[in-house]
């Protein structure tokens, strides 16, 4: 951290989602026993954010910009499914201070999370105000301590209210607004056939597609799951749209197709990228993942775009007015134990037991990030093992920090996760841990441990530490 001395004057903070990250961010800032008022805006009824399921009846694409148009909290559009299982084992999936209830599957359904992210909110709930949707945060132009003026409206009354924070954590997720591409054609094909084009997050089963030609567009994990569930009872082929054809897929019942050219209105047509023409079809699916959405963030700039904020230092601090910090913006990375990384870090800078770095050296580690990693979404991308390194990193950090009397751990505070090897081990392999549950079909859900499936760490480690034998000759 930065010689250069910086305070920070913040007794109250606001946060924004009272999801997995907006719950590991009040965790740490209650066990920082520094602040004088921690409140969570939250617009759902209850915690939990995006695993809250919503049977929403929106399957335009396009018509979703936030999940926060209804007027009726439980119909706020969520991308939770019927069936939907955690791609990632429990084990390096859960907080690290509380674990799943003993005998849960490896990989959990939604219902299981839910409820464990429920249970673990519960005493962050006397600070949450559901059904209230944060509508604007802007910079308090009456003072200079970068205090902001939040405002925020009763998604029942309708009634907006004005309040004033020393910060704000922004803890909204990454899956309000969906991305679809644009391509030459599609708003006309939508508005001839209003229900033929769809986006993951309003999937949630594949009753519709009974017998239809479908196209999905995009394979990365949900494209994969939903095309399952989607070509078990479909016509055959399931048609998989990829900007490369050249992906390794498991392709039973489904035909990879190169990127989609054009609609055609007429016979209901699609042109690939290749000359290829498909007629009749009857759905498309875009599996395209979510662009960044900050409605709320509208009076300050580089919010719009879609593609994150790189003015934030380490992915959290906005370098301009870094009283406001954002948690979860990284991409391929485990949220919960990584927003407890973020969270850790923020709680010990406002409150100064740790200092931040100047205004020049966090534009200076910007311009590393972006020289290494590009700009837009890639800013952000991580995947493994940068997001354990990056884990790891905020971990030393926080160790760092001023210790105080009366806190855990002798007087550092709640410590963000540690992982060791075998949590880095685990997560290198969780497509073959994925993949070795499901080829277990039915009894996929009686699979509790790695060990199950054949993945023994000791077992691997004892390997590793045993020299191969050479032969002789």
């Amino acid at each position: 951290m930065a010689s250069q001395c910086r305070r920070f004057s913040v007794n109250s903070v606001a946060i924004v989602g009272g999801g997995p990250s907006g719950i590991a961010a009040a965790k740490y800032l209650l066990a920082e026993n520094h602040y004088s008022k921690i409140k969570i805006f939250e617009q759902r009824a209850t915690a939990g954010g995006i695993w809250n399921y919503s049977d929403s009846g929106n399957t335009n694409a396009q018509e979703d910009s936030g999940g926060g148009n209804c007027s009726d909290s439980t119909l706020i559009p969520s991308p939770m499914y019927d069936g939907l299982e955690s791609n990632i084992p429990l084990s390096i999936m859960q907080y690290s201070d509380v674990s799943f209830p003993n005998n849960t599957p490896l990989l959990p359904d939604w219902q299981t999370i839910l409820q464990y992210l429920k249970d673990y909110a519960r005493d962050t709930e006397h600070m949450t105000v559901f059904q209230r949707k944060v509508v604007d945060v802007r910079p308090d132009p009456e003072d200079g301590l970068e205090r902001w003026i939040l405002t925020s409206l009763d998604i029942g009354t309708k009634h907006e209210e004005q309040e004033v924070f020393d910060a704000v954590i922004v803890a909204n997720g990454r899956y309000n607004d969906p991305y679809v591409p644009e391509i030459p054609g599609l708003n006309a094909w939508r508005a001839a056939y209003p229900t033929a084009i769809s986006h993951s997050k309003f999937y949630r089963n594949s009753t519709p597609f009974k017998d239809k030609k479908v196209v999905i567009v995009g394979y990365s994990s949900s494209g994969e799951d939903i095309g399952d569930r989607i070509e078990s009872v479909c016509s055959s082929p399931l048609l998989v749209s990829l900007k490369s054809t050249n992906k390794t897929a498991q392709l039973a019942g489904k035909q990879l197709v190169s990127e989609i050219a054009e609609f055609l209105v007429e016979d209901r047509a699609i042109r690939f990228s290749d000359g290829r023409l498909e007629t009749n079809v009857d759905h498309v699916v875009f599996c395209t993942g979510y662009s960044y959405s900050y409605p709320f963030l509208s009076s300050l700039p580089a919010f719009s775009d879609g593609f994150g904020n790189q003015d934030a230092w380490q992915h959290i601090f906005y370098i301009p007015r870094p009283t406001l910090a954002f948690v979860l913006l990284p991409l391929r990375v485990n949220a919960f134990p990584f927003s407890e990384s973020q969270s850790a870090l923020i709680a010990r800078i406002w409150s100064n037991r740790l200092i931040l770095p100047d205004k020049r050296r966090m534009e200076e580690w910007m311009t590393r990030r972006v020289a290494e990693r590009g700009s837009g979404k890639s800013f952000h991308k991580f995947g493994y093992p940068a997001d354990a390194d990056y884990m790891d990193e905020m971990l030393g950090l926080c160790m760092q920090a001023t210790r105080k009397e009366g806190l855990v751990n002798s007087g550092l505070g709640k410590l963000p996760p540690n992982w060791g090897e075998k949590e880095r081990w685990t997560r290198q392999r969780i497509h073959e841990l994925r993949k070795a549950v499901q080829d277990k079909g039915e009894d996929r859900h009686e699979v509790k441990t790695l060990e199950h499936i054949g993945f023994d760490f000791e077992e691997w480690k004892k390997k590793k530490a045993t020299p191969a034998l050479r032969p002789m000759g």
